[in-house]
């Protein structure tokens, strides 16, 4: 996604979603369970969880791995909408 507005709503920068979490909870595992309940509306996985982990790791920038993270989770099939699980209008 190219978008400017998209792309710093993910930044870990100023006072958006992701800015905050990583503020507010300085612990990897706290933070990933904020950003996953704010996304997705669940918890991780302990699988998740593992390889999250890893991904923060093998980084080594945590706000890095964090926009990496939101990222995957808004470009996952789990988050967008299925038109067809809506309500149909009726008119």
């Amino acid at each position: 996604m190219n978008n400017l507005q998209i792309n710093n709503k993910i930044k870990a920068t100023g006072n958006n979603m992701l800015a905050r979490v990583l503020a507010n909870y300085s612990e990897d595992d706290e933070a990933l369970r904020m950003v996953y309940l704010r996304t997705l509306a669940r918890r991780p996985t302990d699988r998740e969880m593992a390889r999250l982990r890893e991904h923060i790791r093998t980084v080594g920038n945590r706000a890095e791995a964090f926009e990496d993270i939101l990222w995957a989770l808004i470009n996952s099939t789990e988050y967008q909408m299925n038109d067809n699980s809506l309500p149909q209008a009726r008119g």
